[in-house]
Order: structure tokens, then sequence, then C-alpha cells
């Protein structure tokens, strides 16, 4: 087992040499039973030998024991998930065609989520590379090449901060046959302009890792 150890200076107590002033190393375990600890004494004279002893410290070794116990990193709790939600996308036979919508929130970053994203591109072709979400804090993706709105991935990758995400999630509108039950209902020329009319019913949940 690893152990914080750090050097001092201490007087001993109950070793066979008597009360002697001496270099120790000490190991930070408090006893429920005292405010002594447990300690690892190093003696270079008569000769060098090593004993285990209890040793009452001062103020500032009990002090710098617990700083050391102390000193541990701490895990950032996270989320698992951001929710996406108000998710729409629609495209009509001119330039640019395409236009996709939807808002994030993220557990994980409360300051500055719910945060719009937005994008416009010509249907067909790649959305622009490097596209974010109107917070700056999110990458639009679509690792599987230009979407056609009936089957495509959108990834969501997080540009900064303490807790990395990226998430990806398959939205399909059962075209194919594929996925029954979807929520990502898809309409062919709902008017005149819009070739295809998208939108997610409800919250979807997108894994982050």
């Amino acid at each position: 087992m690893a152990m914080n150890t750090c050097w001092s200076i201490g007087y001993a107590q109950n070793c066979n040499s008597g009360i002697q002033h001496i270099n120790i190393a000490f190991i930070p375990t408090f006893t429920p039973y005292s405010h002594r600890l447990h300690l690892l004494i190093i003696k270079s004279f008569p000769s060098p030998q090593v004993q285990f002893c209890t040793m009452k410290l001062t103020t500032v070794s009990i002090l710098a024991a617990v700083s050391s116990a102390l000193a541990v990193p701490t895990n950032i709790k996270r989320d698992s998930y951001i929710q996406i939600s108000d998710f729409w996308a629609r495209a009509g036979p001119t330039s640019p065609g395409a236009s996709m919508h939807f808002v994030v929130t993220d557990p994980n970053y409360p300051e500055d989520t719910p945060t719009d994203c937005n994008l416009i591109w010509t249907y067909g072709h790649a959305a622009k590379e490097g596209a974010r979400c109107n917070n700056g804090e999110y990458y639009i993706k679509f690792p599987n090449g230009a979407p056609d709105f009936n089957l495509f991935t959108l990834e969501l990758q997080r540009v900064s901060g303490p807790i990395a995400e990226d998430g990806h999630v398959l939205l399909s509108s059962n075209a194919n046959g594929g996925a029954p039950g979807t929520k990502w209902i898809c309409v062919n020329d709902p008017k005149p302009g819009v070739e295809i009319s998208c939108s997610y019913d409800g919250v979807l949940q997108m894994q982050v890792a």
C-alpha cells in the first residue's frame, strides 16, 4: 500500500534509547485512541538501525502530518449525458438550402448552457468544418460525412473546460425501416420551397465521454 511519508524533527519517547533528538520519517495514520502518530524512526547513532515506536509531536509536526494525509487529488464529479432540445432541420432546393437548430443543456457546465446551436449550409454537401454552438464551447460535427436528414450521425465535442466531452448520436427517420418507433420525424415536401423537414419529438439524451 502506498503511503505519504514526510521528514521532520521531534523527540522520541518509549524507545529503547530513551529520549533523543533525532531525524524521523513519519507515516500520517492517526489512531482513534490518542493524538499520537505511529512513526518509522531512523536513528543514526550509535549505529544505523530502524525501530517502530510511538512519538509525541509538536503542533507543527502534527499539522504537517495532517496536510500530508489530506494532500490527495479530488475526482471531478461529472454527468454522462447532455440534453438536446428544440431540435429541427430542414432543406430546400435553393442555396444554401439546409438549416439545423438545437439547444444544448450540459449539467457539467451550467454556467454557459443552455446554448443555441445553428447551422446553415448547402444540403448534400459537408457542413462548415469547425462550426460551433453560439457559446463557442461545442464543436458541431457530422463524422459520417454530409448528412442526409433521414439518416445521419451528429457529434458534439466540448472545446474547453476541466471535463472533456465527446458524444455521438444516430438520427434516423425510419425511412429505410431500420428505426421503428423513432422520435426523429421527417416529412417530405411539407410546403412549397421545403424538400424535407425533420424534428425530434422530446429531449434527446446524448451520452458523452
